[in-house]
């Protein structure tokens, strides 16, 4: 279980005397966050990615907010390194600002251990790294720079406008990533991801398996 798998690297990061920063993405996957997972006692939270411009309910940070396993956190005064109400009126000057925390906190916590829990779209995309198949060059820019965030709009839905960690910043930052992926309408795409038969371009998940340690969970029987 993806819950279990949360908990295990807490504790084996915990055991051996290190701080824990724990990002996590939005959608199906914060299914995970349940009751079950255990809580360490020094490590802070954070958000993978973001939507801007959007209602209190389509926010990840509200979304993340209600899982179990926050309000267990919220209880026990854990770092929460966001606020629900100002994501609600995010800017790029807000995410900038949020970047700063993100660095600030690991400035102050040099051996701290990263995990984050991610899902995957239909169309392979994760976290909010979103596919341009025709573009590598284009994507290679946006989402592979020197940057822990970007802002960025896809597509043309009301959702489209975001924040995301860059693909520099999963395959550098992170220790390990926790997927948990969910839906008979990813079978496609996970089946390319975990077969190697596609890059990051492509679908983003695919930079999964260049991340340091990455564990999938599904209910997608493949």
């Amino acid at each position: 279980m993806a819950s279990g798998k949360i908990s295990e690297l807490f504790r084996r990061a915990e055991t051996g005397g290190k701080s824990i920063l724990f990002l996590a993405s939005g959608g199906s996957a914060l299914k995970a966050l349940d009751e079950s997972v255990y809580l360490p006692k020094n490590f802070a939270i954070g958000l993978v990615d973001e939507r801007q411009n959007v209602g209190l309910k389509d926010r990840n940070a509200y979304l993340l907010s209600l899982t179990p396993f926050f309000k267990k956190a919220s209880a026990k005064k854990t770092a929460i390194l966001f606020d629900v109400p100002s994501s609600l009126c995010a800017t790029g000057e807000y995410f900038d600002n949020y970047e700063d925390t993100l660095k600030n906190w690991r400035s102050n916590h040099p051996d701290c251990f990263v995990v984050v829990l991610l899902g995957m779209g239909a169309d392979g995309h994760t976290a909010g790294i979103f596919p341009m198949p025709d573009d590598s060059a284009s994507f290679n820019a946006l989402y592979s720079n020197e940057r822990y965030f970007v802002v960025h709009s896809y597509g043309a839905g009301r959702l489209k406008e975001r924040i995301t960690v860059s693909i520099s910043f999963l395959k550098r930052e992170v220790d390990a990533a926790v997927v948990f992926c969910t839906g008979q309408d990813k079978i496609s795409a996970l089946k390319k991801v975990v077969s190697g038969a596609v890059l990051p371009h492509e679908m983003p998940a695919a930079v999964w398996k260049d991340m340091k340690q990455a564990y999938i969970y599904s209910d997608i029987r493949l």
